[in-house]
């Protein structure tokens, strides 16, 4: 038998963007001189810049086999 998570039950309704985007811009406001980088998921179409490449470096060796599960 399938059982529901509890955490899943602790949801709420609302939209998980517009809910980060609420808090982002009362931070703003809250800390008007602070540089706030905006991580958001941007155009998954393209390839990332140059800058955001080089900072995700140096990756993690992965926890799993090259040749999968």
């Amino acid at each position: 038998m399938a059982l529901i998570n509890e955490h899943y039950l602790k949801l709420t309704k609302n939209y998980l963007f517009a809910d980060i985007a609420k808090k982002v811009n009362a931070f703003k406001v809250s800390h008007p001189g602070a540089d706030v980088v905006s991580l958001g998921i941007g155009d998954v179409t393209r390839p990332l810049c140059p800058a955001g490449r080089s900072s995700a470096l140096p990756l993690p060796a992965p926890s799993f086999p090259a040749a999968g599960y």
